[in-house]
Order: C-alpha cells, then sequence, then structure tokens
C-alpha cells in the first residue's frame, strides 16, 4: 500500500506543503478515485474551501477527467481568484461545454492574459471561429492591446493562436501588421491551413497588396501543402476587382477546378457592382439565383445594374421576379413579461388574447391623446384571438 494511503500517515494534520505534494502523487498516478479519496482526507483536516488547495484540486479533478468533480470544487471555493476562474473555464472547454463556457467568461469578475488565451483558443478547437473573432473584437474594445501582449506572453503559441491574431488583425484592417506576423510564423516553421491562407488573402485585399496576395495564392498547394477553396478564390476575386483588374478576376474564376459556389459569385457580385457590362452582371446574377433561389442579392445587383445604365424596364422585371419568388420576412418584436414571450408581427398577434390587447391599446391611444395632445392612429388589422 502507498505510504499516503495507510492510517498511520494521517495522525496529525498534514501542512500546505505536504498537501501539495499529495496532489502532485495523485496527477502522476492519474487516477480520480485516488483522487477522491485524498481529496476527502484533506476535507477531514478542514482544508476545504481553500483557495490554494480549491485551485489545485479543480485542476486536478480536470486532468483526471472528472468534470463531477470539477464543478463542485469550484463552487466550494470560498474565495475564487482569477486563477479559480482560469481552471474551470479550461475545464468546461475541454469537456466541450461551449455555452457554458461562454456564460463563465461572461461572469468573470476579473479577465488576465490567460482568459483570454484560453476562451480564443478554445473557440479555435471547439470550431467556433465567429466567436473566436467576436472574442478577438471584444479584447480589442477592452483596450487589451493586450492583444497583442496576450499573444507575446503565451508560452505555447499553436496554430489556432496564430491563426485567430492573424484573422483578427485582417479583419480589423490591419494588412500590414498581419503580412508580419505572417513571415514570424514562416520562421517558425508551423505548418499552415487554410484558415491561415483565408486571413493572409484577406489581409492583402484589404491592404492593396496584389502583387503579394496573388504571389501566396499561385504557391498555396506548392508551398505550403493547402488546396485553394471557395473562400480562397472568392477572397482572390474579390481583391483583384477592388484593384481594377476585372479580366484577371474573370480569369481566375474560369480556372477553377471545381463549379464556383455562392460564396464566390457574391464576391463577384459585390466587387463589380460599378462595373458597366450588364450581360456579365446578368450571368453572375443568374448564377446566384440558380444556386440560392431565396436570397435576394442576384436582384438587388441586377436592379443597381440597371439603374446605372437606365435601363428602366429591367428594373421592372427584376421588381416583378422578386415579388414572385422571394418570401419576405414579416417584420416582428417580442415583448417579454413574467417569463412569457409574446411576439407581435406586422399583419397579426401570435398568441391569444390578440383582439384584447389591440383594444387596451386603443384605449391607451385616447388617454394620451386626451392628455398630451399626441395623435396616434392605431390600425387593427387581422388581429387573432
Amino acid at each position: 500500500m502507498r505510504p499516503f494511503l495507510k492510517p498511520i500517515y494521517w495522525s496529525q494534520k498534514p501542512t500546505l506543503s505536504h498537501c501539495n505534494n499529495l496532489i502532485n502523487h495523485c496527477l502522476s498516478f492519474n487516477s480520480i478515485k485516488f483522487a477522491q479519496t485524498i481529496h476527502a482526507q484533506l476535507i477531514k483536516f478542514g482544508f476545504s474551501g481553500t483557495t490554494f488547495l480549491g485551485n489545485r484540486f479543480v485542476d486536478l479533478y480536470l486532468k483526471v477527467g472528472s468534470f463531477h468533480d470539477v464543478s463542485k470544487v469550484f463552487e466550494e471555493i470560498n474565495d475564487k481568484n482569477v486563477i479559480s476562474w482560469n481552471i474551470r473555464l479550461n475545464g468546461l472547454l475541454k469537456f466541450g461545454h461551449f455555452k457554458k463556457a461562454c456564460s463563465l467568461f461572461d461572469e468573470m469578475p476579473e479577465k488576465d492574459v490567460v482568459s483570454w488565451n484560453s476562451m480564443i483558443s478554445g473557440c479555435g478547437l471547439l470550431g467556433f471561429w465567429d466567436h473566436g473573432l467576436e472574442v478577438f473584437k471584444q479584447m480589442q474594445n477592452f483596450g487589451v492591446r493586450p492583444t497583442m501582449q496576450v499573444f507575446s506572453e503565451m508560452h505555447v503559441k499553436d496554430l489556432i493562436s496564430w491563426n485567430t491574431l492573424i484573422m483578427g488583425l485582417a479583419h480589423n484592417g490591419r494588412a500590414v501588421e498581419t503580412l508580419e506576423l505572417f513571415k514570424e510564423l514562416l520562421r517558425e516553421g508551423l505548418a499552415l491551413d487554410r484558415i491561415t491562407l483565408s486571413g493572409i488573402l484577406l489581409a492583402c485585399r484589404c491592404g492593396g497588396f496584389v502583387d503579394v496576395g496573388m504571389s501566396i495564392f499561385s504557391s498555396m498547394e506548392e508551398e505550403f501543402g493547402v488546396t485553394p477553396r471557395d473562400e480562397h478564390y472568392a477572397c482572390v476575386i474579390d481583391m483583384l476587382c477592388h484593384a481594377g483588374k476585372f479580366k484577371e478576376a474573370f480569369d481566375t474564376l474560369e480556372t477553377m477546378p471545381f463549379e464556383p459556389s455562392f460564396l464566390v459569385w457574391k464576391s463577384l457580385a459585390l466587387a463589380t457592382m460599378t462595373y458597366t457590362n450588364l450581360n456579365i452582371t446578368e450571368t453572375i446574377a443568374k448564377k446566384m439565383i440558380e444556386q440560392k433561389p431565396q436570397s435576394s442579392l442576384p436582384y438587388s445587383v441586377l436592379n443597381h445594374a440597371y439603374e446605372m445604365s437606365g435601363k428602366w424596364e429591367g428594373i421592372i422585371r427584376v421588381k416583378k421576379a422578386m415579388k414572385q419568388r422571394l418570401k419576405k420576412t414579416v417584420g416582428c418584436s417580442w415583448i417579454g413579461t413574467k417569463k412569457h414571450v409574446f411576439m407581435f408581427e406586422a399583419d397579426r398577434l401570435q398568441h391569444k388574447g390578440g383582439k384584447d390587447i389591440y383594444l387596451i391599446l386603443e384605449l391607451l391611444t385616447w388617454e394620451l391623446e386626451e392628455n398630451s395632445s399626441i395623435h396616434v392612429e392605431l390600425e387593427i388589422e387581422g388581429a387573432e384571438g
């Protein structure tokens, strides 16, 4: 039997140093049962709820894979510090509880470099890239120039960390910084992926670095082992069009080894809205309608092109087609009261008592008109009881 499991070992209260050593032993054995046994003994000696040991046990249970114990011990810590919150956050992300991790992150009374890094890396690992970018922007809004500081202070910079920073800088139009970071990443020797190169191409598009962007795009497969996908073609076409290189953009489109997706056509459509060749605009719009019949974007592009060319009969055709093919989303609003949410649409009421509510609104309107001389017209249409 291991000495620290014998009754004689527990004949007197252990010191904090002994407790720390015990937890280290638990980590080496990687056993949930063993960890729970040691934890129970330390609770008997009054160590329950202390910040230091609480943090150690949260970390211990996280590493041995006991999520239930992680949650329980965290709640028992009397004076939680930023380390406590960070360990708990990492636990939630490790076990894939993304929504709970987001809630905990929002609740944190204090965030440090580790907090931001954990959340951004977690978003990347779990595939929530959009949310990761939102966290990145939030970090900037909080004055965390700390953005670069967070990155520079990370002990281990994996590709997810690099990608997050690259995408964040690129989306904020900081092209030069993005390209400098790209050079640093290449020096590190990490294998790049499609997300890395999407961020770099976006930076080239924002900064107008067409030659650099085309050089990277043309060498993606050979130099970086990444096959260009929809998002890469869309970004390159957008970059070329914004630089006025429409011929090169269409040439790139024609060399695509697969059928262009809606994303590619969308980039081309938006970038060529000032392009006066109606035949090309109509071709682009037709392709978009074929792929997404319910999208209003191709009709808007056509409408704009016909307006620019003074083709009023074309505008009439577009508006007629929109009316026939597109289902307009009805405007609505919500009111919450006593744990119930009621939805009001422009043409009807989506719950019982509709007529009564409109009657009350009419009475309130009369009161406003009488007391404040405010004239409000209220139409009662299609109220459903």
